[in-house]
């Protein structure tokens, strides 16, 4: 991520004011697995306005997604946790930058909470994160408890030519 500034030359030796910060971001390149993600250093922020997000992870739905802070939904390492929230009408998909590896060759290991136990999340995987039609799910993983449980998701079935490990939340 970049940030520059700009200003005309008005003449020889006068110059405007600097403007405001212009922020760009660089393509983002191919993960390598190994790969570990905890959501903490990004900020937090409820509100979907925020745009707090990692950089190169897709979101994509009618729902909002955000880095969620304490005050709103509790993280198991501070400051930050992924926090899928979203109405009974809405849906959405949450997608890491694109892995190098063959997904079935991998596993998915993550802590999760439910603060509603008739909620549950899809794990699967997508060719195109923008295109919630690639989706091909992998495990259906329905809320237990309102506690963090770990979840281990062999993804030795999948077939595909995916490379994004995705979540998708929809609404009940």
């Amino acid at each position: 991520r970049y940030a520059f500034y700009v200003r005309n030359i008005c003449n020889g030796t006068n110059y405007s004011s600097w403007s405001s910060a212009l922020v760009f971001n660089t393509k983002c390149l191919d993960v390598q697995v190994p790969y570990q993600e905890f959501f903490d250093d990004y900020g937090t922020s409820i509100a979907s306005s925020d745009n707090v997000f990692p950089p190169c992870w897709t979101k994509t739905g009618n729902g909002m997604s955000a880095i969620s802070n304490l005050q709103h939904q509790p993280y198991f390492t501070a400051p930050g946790a992924l926090f899928l929230s979203h109405n009974a009408n809405q849906y959405e998909y949450v997608s890491t930058p694109l892995l190098q590896d063959s997904l079935s060759k991998l596993q998915v290991h993550f802590l999760g909470k439910f603060d509603d136990l008739n909620r549950s999340v899809d794990v699967g995987v997508m060719t195109n994160p923008s295109d919630t039609s690639s989706f091909t799910l992998i495990e259906t993983i329905h809320a237990r408890t309102r506690v963090w449980n770990e979840y281990v998701i062999p993804l030795t079935s999948y077939t595909g030519t995916g490379q994004y490990l995705s979540f998708r939340s929809q609404g009940a």
